[in-house]
């Protein structure tokens, strides 16, 4: 297995140059200062057009509490054996679906899901755009993968990082913009996203696969989840709110399947769709957590994707889909 060092793969989010250590920050050549927070980079552009005012608001004001040392409130570096670390028991509905709002402050198990993608070599690297508290990271790990995580939430990647301690886990997690990727070119082997790029505009979205390009290997494979605008869950919401366009800066955002793979096409490499699922985000491995009504929910998605393999006209009514890319070559 080959030597990984986090550090050897980043790159300074503003000028693409090489990032040194010094204690506890990171250095580019061209005088940037990226702070390190229990060994996890600070790499957030402040003075940029941000994806949530809200999220960096929050990681902005974090970063400044823990570099100047004050007390409260600062995040724990580790937490107990047996113990659900509070910030995914706080935001567990937020991160994973609606569905999982019964379980706020109530879980016992960390929901992990079944990671739906193959390592492709020994010991890939596969990015996590929009990672939260580390969930998709944990799934990657397990089927073989190097995981490192990116979100604009510091609160979120801190407690990424108490949870991999507290699994076992060897996972990678970043404070860090998916437009402003600080990694150096041709450093990954695969890219992921669930449920985070529905929530970008349209010039966002092209902006994170501009700037997730060139970090991509020759051959390398990225699965980004979107939004069907076809869906049968979709077509309901965009009926209720007459079809508005999202207009606020993290709004739920639809896609025709042309349009998305004409946009990830161009960016990435030759793209194809595979559905996920219809109506609901929520992951079938996680139902006996959830109640019965939402685990019929689940069931009634499961049976549709099937059926939808059978009958391909379905598959244009899936809400859920992946986006597929195989990057192009150098």
């Amino acid at each position: 297995m080959r030597t990984f060092s986090l550090m050897d793969q980043l790159a300074c989010p503003r000028h693409h140059t090489q990032l040194t250590r010094q204690g506890n920050a990171l250095h580019c050549d061209t005088g940037c200062e990226y702070p390190i927070f229990n060994e996890v980079p600070f790499l957030l552009l402040p003075d940029v057009e941000q994806t949530s005012d809200v999220m960096t608001n929050e990681s902005l004001e974090l970063a400044r509490k823990l570099k100047v040392g004050m007390d409260t409130p600062l995040p724990r570096k580790t937490i107990d054996a047996d113990e659900i670390d509070m910030r995914v028991q706080e935001y567990v509905a937020h991160t994973n679906s609606h569905l999982y709002k019964s379980l706020i402050g109530k879980l016992d198990c960390y929901p992990i899901p079944d990671f739906p993608m193959q390592p492709p070599s020994k010991s890939p690297i596969v990015l996590d755009i929009g990672c939260g508290w580390g969930r998709w990271c944990f799934a990657a790990a397990r089927r073989g993968f190097i995981p490192i995580g990116i979100d604009p939430s510091l609160p979120h990647v801190l407690a990424a990082q108490r949870v991999a301690r507290q699994l076992g886990v060897t996972a990678y997690f970043i404070a860090a913009d998916s437009r402003y990727l600080p990694f150096k070119q041709r450093t990954f082997d695969a890219a992921f996203s669930f449920s985070v790029l529905q929530h970008f505009s349209r010039e966002n979205v092209d902006r994170t696969l501009q700037s997730l390009a060139p970090l991509m290997k020759q051959d390398g494979i990225s699965m980004l989840h979107i939004l069907n605008r076809l869906g049968l869950r979709s077509l309901q919401v965009q009926l209720q709110r007459g079809f508005r366009e999202g207009s606020d800066q993290f709004d739920t955002r639809y896609w025709s399947i042309p349009d998305a793979l004409e946009t990830f096409g161009a960016r990435l490499g030759p793209s194809r769709v595979e559905i996920d699922g219809f109506f609901v985000q929520a992951r079938y491995e996680d139902r006996h957590l959830l109640t019965v009504g939402n685990r019929f929910i689940l069931e009634i998605s499961r049976a549709l994707t099937k059926l939808s393999r059978v009958i391909p006209f379905m598959d244009r009514f899936a809400d859920n889909i992946w986006i597929i890319s195989k990057t192009k070559s150098a």
